[in-house]
């Protein structure tokens, strides 16, 4: 007998939600690093990235603790404008601000920072569209142990790594 392949929806599900969540805090934590340098640059601009970082590292605690389908569109819409944005910065520059029209340069903080983004609406997007996510289905839900929960604190300490070190560079 062979076994069949898990349906995307199932494979989705098995994800828990808290990887996701792990991408908002890590692309907060960069957001909340630069901060200042973007402060210097603008005002506008500085409390932009403190609006986004705290609402990057708020949402997660949201959501683990209530996972909603309206919670999981407005993380995908907040984190792919974002995502639209950073592309707009590096390749057309915006149109206001202290340099109208200048492209900024790619730096590893952004790079890491979207790569979470993405990783985030990805993966939100695949549990709205495919598999509602179930507060059963979380590594974090009460009672839940064992290899998933070793895989969760991977991804999470994974997570820290890369913020950290994109964080270092960036400040290098």
């Amino acid at each position: 007998m062979y076994a069949t392949a898990p349906s995307p929806g199932r494979a989705l599900r098995t994800m828990p939600v808290s990887w996701w969540a792990a991408c908002s805090v890590g692309a907060a934590a960069i957001h909340f690093a630069v901060i200042s340098d973007h402060l210097e640059e603008w005002w506008a601009f500085g409390l932009f990235f403190a609006l986004l970082g705290w609402f990057q590292a708020i949402w997660p605690f949201a959501y683990l603790d209530r996972p909603s389908r309206r919670l999981a569109w407005v993380a995908i819409v907040v984190n792919l404008a974002t995502v639209v944005l950073w592309a707009w910065t590096r390749t057309a520059g915006l149109p206001f601000g202290p340099d109208p029209g200048m492209p900024e340069a790619v730096g590893a903080a952004d790079l890491v920072s979207t790569a979470f983004e993405i990783a985030l609406v990805a993966g939100l997007l695949g549990t709205q569209l495919v598999a509602r996510p179930q507060p059963a289905d979380d590594a974090l839900a009460p009672g839940r142990s064992g290899p998933i929960g070793r895989v969760d604190l991977a991804i999470w300490a994974l997570v820290a790594v890369l913020s950290t070190a994109a964080i270092a560079l960036g400040a290098a």
